[in-house]
């Protein structure tokens, strides 16, 4: 488990990835109009409001996350480079695991994209960059690579 500064951290960056994006208006930070209320919220009646319990969730196969992984918005990209905030958003927390001795995140040991990512298709340097096997080199440098230009054409 990451400590809590390093939480705070992936919080930032995680808002810096979801600063780009747009909801009908002209950024991430303008407040949805469908939010706007004029009624104080002691006023509001939730006792209406229920989830259910069994509510069916939806889980992608490791083939509908490799070409998310493939195809990134624009607002994956922070200062040109993915983020690799983005990626676990876009692929989910529990197919990761945080790495105290180089404090990054990397694929767990039993994630499917890990196991199969390259007969997928995954190319060699993203997949290297996710997984993080080599510990000696540093995970900028292998993201230097993931720049917008390396996914024209090979998502699509």
């Amino acid at each position: 488990m990451a400590h809590p500064e390093r939480s705070v951290y992936s919080n930032k960056e995680s808002a810096k990835v979801n600063s780009g994006l747009c909801f009908g208006q002209s950024t991430f930070t303008d407040p949805p109009r469908i939010f706007q209320v004029s009624a104080l919220a002691t006023e509001l009646e939730l006792s209406p409001l229920m989830a259910s319990p069994l509510a069916p969730k939806f889980k992608p196969t490791t083939y509908q996350l490799m070409r998310r992984l493939l195809s990134p918005p624009p607002h994956a990209f922070l200062h040109g480079i993915l983020s690799i905030h983005w990626v676990i958003g876009a692929v989910g927390m529990p197919e990761f695991r945080f790495r105290d001795s180089d404090e990054r995140y990397v694929l767990a040991e039993g994630s499917k994209l890990r196991i199969h990512g390259k007969a997928l298709g995954l190319p060699a340097a993203y997949l290297e960059w996710l997984c993080g096997d080599d510990e000696e080199v540093m995970s900028s440098e292998q993201s230097l690579c993931l720049t917008p230009g390396f996914f024209q054409g090979i998502g699509r």
